[in-house]
This record gives C-alpha cells, structure tokens and sequence, in this order.
C-alpha cells in the first residue's frame, strides 16, 4: 500500500558554470577642475574642432562596446565609468586584479594638420602585434561606409609595456578633422566604432561565442530545474511505503502514559481493568445483551446451587 507522503528527494550534484571570458575597456582621459579642490587631478583629453572633449567621447563609445560584450556574456571591466579621474597605472591594475584576458584602450586622435584622417592602433610590443593588425584591419572593414581610411599601426612602448595580457590603444578618429569630428556627433557613427571594437575583440578571441552558448545553456538548464524544485514543493508530496508517523504531542502523550503505567503500575493496573470491565457492561447493556463474562458466572452460580446427587442403594 502506498500513499503520499513527505519524503526528501535526492538533489543531483551541479555541474559547475561556464566562466566567461573577462575583457578591460579603458576609456581615456577623464575628471573636470574643481575650483574648490585646485589640487585635484583633471585630464579632459583633445577638443574637437566642434567643441567635443575626448573624455566624453571615450567613456560614451566605451559602455557602448561594454553592452555589446556583455550582450556576448563577456565580463567587461570597465577602467572608469564615469567623468573622474583616474591615473594610468590605476587603469591597468584595475584590469590586472580582475584577471582582464584583453585590455582596449578606447581614444581619438589629435593632429595639426586637419587634413588627417582615419582610424590608427597604437601597441606596446611585439608580441601584441598580431592583435593591433586584427583590430586595423577590422576598423577598416566596418568603418568604410564612413569613408574613414585604415591609418595602420603605431609603436607606442612608453604605454601599456607591462601589460600582463595583449593590450592596445585605439584612436579610431581624428578629433581635428572636420568631417570626422561631426560624425562623432552622431549616434550611428558612434554605435560603428563600438560594434568595430567589438568585433575585433571577438575576432581575437573566437571562444567567446562559443563560450556564449555555453553559459545561456547553462542559465537555461539551471532556470529549468529550479522550476521543476519549486514545482516539487507546490506539491509537496511523493507516493513512499506507508511509514506511520506520529506528531510530537502524541508521542510525547504515549511516553507520559508509559511513564505513569510503570511508575505507578500497582495503582493503575486495578484501575484500567476496572475501566476495561465497565466498558465492557456499558456495550453489553447498550446492545441489549449480557456480557459474556457475567452470562458464565451466572451459569456458575446455578450449578452451585443444584443438589448433589449420590448413589443411595434401597434394599
């Protein structure tokens, strides 16, 4: 026989979750003066020839490529996200300390000529080449619907030298071209920068994608089983072998009882017979019959009364 009943149910070991790549965005430049705090440190970066300061531009495209990578289950970690300053070695100890697989450097370009254009990547290395060529050739690729040309690549070893991970800085317009400088303005141009860095991190790193799929596979199985545990304790029950189960206070009863009974057994045990024998009447008599033990004793008590009969011989 089966019924429902409570019982715990096993709970599967979790597989453990797809960590996701982790990714350093540096917006150059940043903080304003403070007439209050003269001391403090400020870098708003170039001007543009309309007016624009580098260090809005910077930290605009940079949550724009932050969204996109995070869109990509990339864990982005971000050198500062807001109008603050922070110093050089500060940026790239941030992106050290969360274990930053990559590092970008997010910049505009400045010249007196205002005739030169397009997009230039600056690294620290040799070693860092490889990633600097594939982040020019991407900017190019993207950015050609815009008419901005491929400025190739720059040797900066006085910047990000000692990155532990590849690292490189882009300045993917030139802030003192005029035509450049309004298309900064827009929101389209914007989003193509952003969307080109993104793409030539990806490009860099072609595990992101995959490690993308897994991690929302992962999210779905967990979501699905945490619905079926909910689901299982709506229900809160499981067919099991019957198991009787007491509650505390009759267990607890039966134990008082038990206490009692030895305790004072010379006492309760003529007690309980007597309230057993009465019982026993009561039902009798409520049925409309005599109790079997009374009916005996009657039967009893008759053959005790009749003569003892004895052989008497009569000559």
């Amino acid at each position: 026989m089966a019924i429902l009943a409570a019982v715990p149910q096993p709970v599967a070991a979790a597989a453990p979750a797809p960590v996701p790549y982790v990714v350093a965005i540096d917006p150059g430049h940043g903080g304003s003066p403070d007439n209050s705090h003269p001391d403090q440190l400020f870098d708003p970066g170039s001007i543009s020839v309309n007016g624009r300061a580098e260090k809005d531009l910077t930290l605009d495209v940079s949550r724009r490529i932050q969204a996109r990578l995070q869109a990509d289950e990339v864990k982005v970690v971000m050198s500062r996200t807001s109008d603050q300053y922070v110093a050089i070695p500060d940026r790239m100890t941030t992106a050290s300390n969360a274990g930053a697989q990559l590092f970008v450097s997010v910049h505009f370009n400045f010249f007196p000529d205002p005739g030169v254009s397009g997009s230039v990547i600056l690294y620290p290395r040799d070693s860092v080449k490889p990633f600097a060529q594939l982040m020019s050739d991407t900017l190019a690729r993207k950015l050609a619907a815009f008419n901005v040309k491929d400025g190739g690549l720059m040797l900066r070893d006085n910047l990000w030298a000692r990155a532990p991970m590849p690292a490189i800085t882009v300045e993917s317009a030139y802030l003192t071209n005029r035509r450049e400088a309004q298309l900064l303005t827009t929101d389209r141009f914007k989003d193509a920068i952003a969307g080109a860095i993104t793409a030539g991190i990806e490009a860099q790193v072609p595990g992101i994608q995959t490690r993308k799929t897994e991690i929302v596979n992962y999210r779905l199985a967990s979501a699905k089983a945490a619905a079926a545990a909910a689901a299982a304790r709506r229900v809160g029950v499981v067919k099991a072998p019957l198991v009787p189960r007491l509650p505390f206070v009759q267990v607890a009863l039966l134990l008082a009882a038990g206490y009692l009974l030895v305790r004072f057994r010379r006492t309760l045990i003529p007690v309980i017979a007597f309230g057993i024998a009465l019982g026993t009447v009561l039902r009798a008599r409520a049925s409309g019959r005599q109790p079997e033990w009374h009916t005996r004793r009657g039967i009893r008590r008759r053959r005790s009364r009749a003569p003892i009969w004895t052989d008497v011989r009569i000559d």
